[in-house]
This record gives structure tokens, C-alpha cells and sequence, in this order.
């Protein structure tokens, strides 16, 4: 009797590191990330996210206002090139208003997602997501935790 068998820890010639840039999801507007792989075979794949973003707000919140975020995410991926993606991500950000203000928030989010995700893991390749990523975030003005429908697009390269 002969069986095959692949073990979830089986990374050999696999593209384990992920760069991208995404429209939406835990950083509200956009975004840039790496992934990494951390568990995974041909099938299923566990990837740790870190990502930024900063966003000077002269358009949209008082001129001169500033914003920092850094997200850490973590994401199941099942499939061979065509995969479901289910998630999750914290965000932390920092405002920053004009130093006339001399005033600063700590603002912070938390986003599930699932979506779909093109990207073949045994060769340098682009790669697509789109994903559902709610948010759940604190509201400094009404002092609570708030619920927005929110979507995500990610192109981006791994390598």
C-alpha cells in the first residue's frame, strides 16, 4: 500500500513572501503590506500581515491633519491558485493635528474579512484579492464601538 501525503508545514518551492498595496479594508482608504507565510502547502496556507499607511487629511479633516497606521493581520488561505481567504486585522492609528492643537488620538479598528484571492504560491506572480472587511472600529466623538460594512481590493507581488 502506498500513500501520499502533504504535510502542513510542506513550504518547499513556495513563494512565502508577499508584497501589495490595497484600496479599502483595515486602513479605511489605502494601504501597502507584506505577508508572509507561515504554515502552508499546496492547499492551505497561514500568512501574517503587517502593514501602513499615512494619510495627510487637508482635503477631509482640518488642514495640516495627519494620520498613521499600522495594521497586523492574519489570514487562512484555502486552494491552489484560486483561493477563499478568511481573516482578520488590527489596526492602530495616530492623529496628529496641527501643533496649534497640540492635540493627538490613538485610533483603532478591527476588520474580519473573506474573500477570493488569485495567486499561483509556486512561482513569482502577481496577485488579485477582493474581500468583505467590515469594520469595527472606536468613535471617539460618540465614545463607542461602531460597526461599517467595508470591502477590500488587493493587487501585489510574491516573490
Amino acid at each position: 500500500m502506498v500513500s501520499w501525503a502533504q504535510s502542513w508545514t510542506d513550504v518547499q518551492g513556495m513563494r512565502r513572501n508577499h508584497v501589495g498595496v490595497e484600496l479599502g479594508g483595515v486602513m479605511q482608504l489605502y494601504g501597502m503590506s507584506f505577508e508572509r507565510m507561515t504554515l502552508g502547502n499546496m492547499y492551505h496556507k497561514l500568512n501574517v500581515r503587517l502593514g501602513t499607511s499615512y494619510m495627510p487629511f487637508e482635503d477631509y479633516w482640518e488642514s495640516g491633519d495627519k494620520a498613521l497606521f499600522v495594521s497586523l493581520g492574519l489570514n487562512y488561505l484555502w486552494g491552489e491558485v484560486h483561493h477563499l481567504e478568511v481573516g482578520i486585522n488590527a489596526r492602530t492609528g495616530f492623529y496628529f493635528q496641527e501643533p496649534e492643537n497640540d492635540s493627538s488620538e490613538i485610533l483603532r479598528a478591527l476588520s474580519p474579512s473573506i474573500g477570493y484571492r488569485f495567486e499561483d504560491f509556486t512561482k513569482r506572480s502577481p496577485y488579485i484579492s477582493v474581500s468583505f472587511s467590515p469594520l469595527y472600529h472606536y468613535d471617539h466623538d460618540a465614545l463607542s464601538w461602531e460597526f461599517k460594512p467595508w470591502g477590500r481590493l488587493g493587487i501585489g507581488y510574491s516573490f
